[in-house]
């Protein structure tokens, strides 16, 4: 029996600290003059008989006391397990709510840890996405520089040769106008000596008949013969026709010093020896991207040579890599692999069953490599419209795949570095709807928190949704020949699936 039974069982409360001390809070000892006062004493013996199990002897029960007592013992004993039993079952409670809290509390941690460490990548990502951008801008503006000191250097350059080129032809000029004095002056005396030599003879051999080969116009024949055979000579021999220049014009792949070392034709040739013919034909023969070439002189000594080339405008997904393609859909340069992610853009999901460098290329769906070009040349019209010229969508565009159901889906690199793939359903609108999103990208709707996603276009407002589109490409391959199941009817409307944010674009 404990201590709370016992002050039940008595009636005594809780009394003050200073009287309990000593004595286990069981009794309170009291000053009543001097004399301790006992506190059992003012217990009533009925309380002691209760508390104890006795009762009032009787003579003719006792046995049955005795059963009765030993009962009220066991119903202690019993009442004293059960309190024991919720105590015990009381302490377990709290240790599982001890557990329990402090099982959430290591949750809360270990989220705010994961939650910590998860910031701290997205800010490390985000600082090298602008370091990048960053070395990405100082290189471009470096190149650019460079660019501008070079093409000022050249047109230095092509100013002095220029002046050098019209003092040299002054000068040479010079010269011919005194050769031609001279040759005037021995022409002049010539024909004074021949007129005198004539009149000699005249006088001398008047008798006689006058030979032919002294008449006036044979004497004329004859000098324009010399003048025509000097004049001929001066022509092989100067260095007023020997080639000082050769320029290329209309290449933009190929680089102008190759076409010239290709051409056979160098500087300080002479510019009647050169074989302008051959020249060409060996040009154009080099290279897939040489659609046509002509080769012309202009005198006195400049070598012109013209390039039609072919424009590269796609590429598609072959069995053995990737072909690129012209306007005309000639296949112009063969790739094994996409070493540094610069084929772009590609058209998916394309049955090529043939394509041989040179010839056109041979589309099983002939249908939806048309649909793809249509897409193409829409941007390259949004592009050509677009007044500010800060950002290219043809030439940041990854991606074009037209599925079996009709849709047609657009995958775009945004200033920023991120992925944007674009839905459309139809063709109808195409022009449209790539000049508002070339729009929406200048205006840089995409950079105001818009992560790697989709865009649906085929709804009345476009429709974004966030997802890893990287992962996506990833697992679907950039360029798979074969369209994704996954991405059919059902699974057309997130391009990719996957747990998205939606938000409507204004």
């Amino acid at each position: 029996m404990d201590d709370e039974e016992l002050n039940e069982l008595f009636g005594m409360e809780d009394q003050a600290d200073d009287g309990a001390a000593g004595n286990g809070g069981m009794f309170v000892v009291e000053d009543h003059g001097g004399k301790a006062e006992d506190p059992a004493a003012s217990v009533d013996d009925s309380k002691l008989d209760e508390l104890f199990g006795y009762d009032e002897p009787e003579d003719d029960g006792a046995g049955e006391d005795d059963a009765k007592v030993r009962a009220k013992e066991e119903k202690l004993r019993e009442k004293k397990a059960q309190k024991e039993q919720k105590k015990r079952e009381k302490k377990a409670r709290k240790e599982q709510k001890k557990r329990e809290k402090r099982e959430a509390r290591e949750r809360e941690e270990r989220e705010d840890r994961e939650r910590h460490e998860r910031e701290e990548r997205e800010r490390e990502e985000r600082e090298r996405i602008e370091k990048e951008r960053a070395e990405k801008e100082h290189a471009e503006k470096e190149r650019a520089e460079k660019e501008r000191a070079e093409k000022e250097r050249a047109e230095k350059e092509e100013r002095e040769h220029a002046e050098r080129e019209r003092e040299e032809k002054k000068r040479r000029q010079r010269e011919l106008e005194q050769k031609a004095r001279e040759n005037r002056e021995q022409e002049e005396d010539l024909e004074e000596d021949i007129f005198v030599h004539e009149h000699h003879e005249h006088h001398k051999h008047h008798d006689r008949p006058q030979s032919s080969l002294f008449k006036p116009k044979y004497v004329i024949l004859a000098f324009l013969g010399v003048l025509l055979i000097t004049g001929i000579v001066l022509i092989f021999t100067l260095d007023t026709f020997k080639i000082l220049t050769i320029n290329v014009e209309g290449n933009h792949v190929l680089k102008s010093e190759d076409l010239i070392e290709l051409s056979g034709i160098n500087t300080g040739d002479h510019i009647f020896f050169a074989n302008y013919t051959k020249a060409a034909r060996d040009i154009k023969n080099s290279s897939m991207y040489v659609k046509d070439c002509k080769v012309s002189f202009e005198l006195p000594s400049k070598v012109n040579i013209k390039i039609e080339e072919r424009s590269k405008i796609c590429y598609v997904k072959t069995p053995d890599g990737y072909a690129a393609l012209d306007d005309e859909g000639t296949v112009i340069e063969l790739s094994s692999f996409d070493y540094e992610g610069k084929i772009a853009p590609v058209i998916s999901g394309l049955n090529i069953t043939h394509a041989m460098l040179g010839n056109k290329i041979v589309i099983g769906n002939e249908s939806d490599y048309q649909k793809s070009l249509i897409v193409l040349g829409s941007l390259l019209s949004a592009d050509k419209n677009n007044q500010s010229r800060t950002y290219s969508i043809f030439e940041n565009t990854e991606e074009v795949r037209v599925l079996p159901s009709g849709y047609i889906f657009l995958t775009i690199k945004l200033p920023n570095g991120n992925l944007l793939q674009v839905k459309f359903d139809s063709l109808e609108k195409i022009s449209s709807q790539t000049a508002w999103l070339l729009y929406a990208i200048d205006a840089k709707v995409f950079d105001k928190g818009f992560q790697s996603g989709s865009l649906d276009m085929t709804l009345e407002e476009p429709v974004y949704r966030q997802f890893d589109i990287r992962e996506n490409l990833t697992q679907d391959g950039l360029g798979d020949d074969t369209p994704d199941p996954g991405a059919g009817e059902a699974g057309e409307d997130d391009a990719a699936g996957g747990d998205a944010a939606d938000g409507e674009v204004d």
